[in-house]
């Protein structure tokens, strides 16, 4: 996915052709990154929930599956159990018999038929019929607990099975979750890539062509002094970032943000909005415009781009427009120029 947005970076800026229809300016393609950018973040933080849900569910469900699965042992041991009861009452019954005949005195020679074996022999069958009824009760009992005790097992066993089942659909969903995020990171990866490839070529671009147009003057910052220079190198970094009303970055600016941001880079401390920044400084009058000058526009000011030369400035424009640079004069109706520090 990463290579797939080095490609599209490296087509997107790649040379065009003068035959070539026509091209999106870097700074419109620096708009398209970021919009492509703020998608994949707003993709990688709902798959992210996504998985977090599907994290959660699935480790529920696989405590509820091994719950059921001892449950369902237990059940199986104890009907087991149960049916062995059962038998063991069962052989019980049958030897009841037995046991009271060789209780009689002659049981195991035979009874002599006599008149005196007569009571002996009531007795015996007396006492094999309570005995008897007893064991049969006894043995009743115990298989009607080994048949629940199987019917409990069945219902363990069919309730382990569903939720096995469930589980193994609620790991499946957290793969999946988990592939989604995967790749909605690897979005975000490739288009931050994508947009710092953008924003760097739309700096050299610019400073190429301000230089051009300077004579071989360098319009990047580096020859200008003091706090000037290092607010005019912040304010060309920022260069195809989006507007944003309020913004201070460092993702996006307003106008008066931008020059917040870049004289804060150069320790310096300025009012917020363009209307009290254009009372901070020295006044200079539009033919003495050097880098690092704040030019403000519109009455009551309402708009401020920091100078490059006498002819260019970088500014915040508005909504929809990145950050850029631009003719001084073409920005707007000309209020003010402050030379700070």
């Amino acid at each position: 996915m990463k290579t797939i947005a080095v490609l599209a970076a490296a087509l997107a800026l790649g040379t065009v052709p003068a035959y070539a229809a026509e091209q999106p300016s870097l700074e419109e393609i620096a708009v398209q990154a970021q919009t492509y950018l703020e998608r994949a973040q707003g993709e990688l933080a709902r798959s992210q929930a996504d998985l977090d849900n599907a994290s959660a569910t699935a480790a529920a469900v696989e405590r509820q599956a091994a719950d059921s699965a001892a449950a369902s042992a237990a059940a199986e041991r104890a009907a087991a159990d149960a049916h062995a009861e059962a038998a063991r009452w069962r052989t019980s019954l049958g030897g009841s018999g037995r046991m009271v005949f060789e209780a009689l005195p002659y049981g195991k020679a035979g009874l002599a038929g006599t008149a005196d074996s007569l009571p002996q022999l009531l007795s015996a069958v007396s006492m094999l019929d309570r005995l008897t009824e007893g064991t049969r009760r006894s043995t009743a009992a115990a298989t009607e607990r080994a048949e629940q005790a199987s019917r409990t097992a069945e219902r363990a066993r069919q309730d382990a099975g569903t939720l096995a089942r469930q589980r193994d659909q609620a790991l499946a969903r957290r793969s999946e979750a988990q592939r989604r995020r995967d790749t909605a990171a690897e979005l975000v990866t490739g288009g931050e890539q994508y947009l710092q490839e953008v924003l760097r070529r739309l700096v050299l671009s610019v400073q190429q062509e301000l230089q051009q147009q300077g004579g071989g003057a360098r319009p990047d910052g580096t020859a200008v002094p003091g706090a000037a220079g290092t607010a005019v190198r912040f304010a060309l970094a920022q260069l195809g970032k989006p507007y944003v009303w309020g913004a201070e970055g460092p993702a996006a600016y307003d106008c008066s943000g931008l020059v917040l941001a870049a004289y804060h880079a150069a320790g310096l401390a300025l009012p917020r909005t363009s209307a009290e920044q254009s009372q901070v400084g020295t006044a200079v009058p539009r033919d003495q415009v050097r880098a690092g000058d704040l030019v403000f526009y519109y009455q009551p000011v309402s708009h401020v781009a920091i100078a490059l030369d006498g002819q260019h400035a970088v500014h915040a424009p508005t909504v929809g427009r990145p950050v850029q640079v631009a003719a001084i004069d073409a920005i707007g109706p000309l209020t003010v120029i402050r030379r700070i520090g």
